[in-house]
């Protein structure tokens, strides 16, 4: 089964990171100028808190994670993995839609036929 909310399709995806991985993303941000932006001292000083806030996350996922509506955790050390799978969740949630063009009925797809001959002789005379 899928949920949707007026026609959209919620998929709830948690990118996990790693503490290492965490701590050697923060050593690039501030080691290359352009990147001091994403950075600021309490993401420090958060990190002292990094087993409550896993323990806080696993809590949140198992309450908000249903059968129809379920998180997909994604492993985010490596990002273009993290990508791929989430490019992968996607799809398959897609495939799940079976989405397909909408009928036309009888008298659009005789406008259709009429335009397109319409613009056919226009790009002829061009």
């Amino acid at each position: 089964m899928v949920n949707s909310l007026v026609g959209a399709i919620i998929i709830k995806i948690f990118l996990h990171l790693s503490k290492s991985e965490q701590c050697k993303r923060f050593i690039d941000r501030l080691e290359h100028k352009e990147k001091h932006w994403k950075f600021t001292s309490r993401d420090i000083t958060e990190r002292r808190f990094w087993i409550a806030y896993q323990k806080a996350y696993e809590q949140a996922i198992k309450k908000t994670s249903p059968k129809s509506a379920p998180w997909y955790i994604v492993p985010a050390d490596d990002k273009l993995y993290a990508h791929w799978l989430i490019s992968k969740i996607i799809l398959e949630r897609l495939r799940d839609l079976n989405p397909v063009f909408p009928a036309i009925v009888a008298k659009e797809k005789l406008n259709i036929s009429k335009e397109k001959k319409k613009l056919m002789h226009e790009r002829g005379r061009n």
